[in-house]
């Protein structure tokens, strides 16, 4: 399959480089797959710990609103 999709890559032409979509060993910039899974894992991390930030804030507030009404 990969032979396959290399064939099919290198008859398109010349690829542009640097190029985001365009796979690195055709001159882009587009990441490998184990590339892309960190980097997915990463902004995954990214947005849960933003999650967690956020419900925690959440959290606090509600907490100094009801300290506020028992005043």
């Amino acid at each position: 399959m990969d032979s396959m999709l290399h064939e099919v890559q290198d008859a398109y032409g010349p690829h542009p480089a640097g190029e985001f979509w365009v796979p690195a060993r055709l001159g882009g910039s587009a990441p490998t797959p184990p590339e892309a899974a960190v980097i997915e894992a990463d902004e995954a991390l990214r947005k849960a710990e933003g999650r967690a930030r956020k419900a925690a804030e959440k959290q606090r507030e509600a907490y100094q609103a009801r300290d506020r009404g028992n005043r």
